[in-house]
């Protein structure tokens, strides 16, 4: 679910070219397109959001085919589809500062 969000978000910003979020989030990605130039910018974030959609459904169609009824596990499932996204997120923003 969270993977749907952050596609969304990333299409929302392609299209539009406004940033949701913190000033220092709006900051940061003002300051990358005009360090990159608005169409390397462009064409980067459509990347992202392609493989990031390319993820998304993979990971839909996993959770609807695969039997999950074997696995035992003592934590709650419903933790794990928040954390995989939330670290390649936190990974992606990472990247781009550093490429800053």
């Amino acid at each position: 679910m969270f993977c749907w969000v952050i596609t969304a978000y990333m299409l929302y910003t392609i299209m539009t070219g406004k940033t949701i979020g913190t000033k220092t989030s709006q900051r940061v990605q003002a300051f990358d397109r005009d360090h990159m130039g608005e169409k390397r910018w462009k064409r980067k974030t459509l990347t992202e959001a392609l493989i990031l959609s390319v993820l998304s459904i993979i990971l839909t169609v996993c959770l609807f085919v695969l039997d999950f009824d074997f696995v035992q596990l003592d934590f709650p499932i419903s933790v794990f589809p928040l954390i995989g996204p939330w670290i390649g997120f936190n990974i992606g923003e990472i990247v781009r500062m550093n490429n800053l």
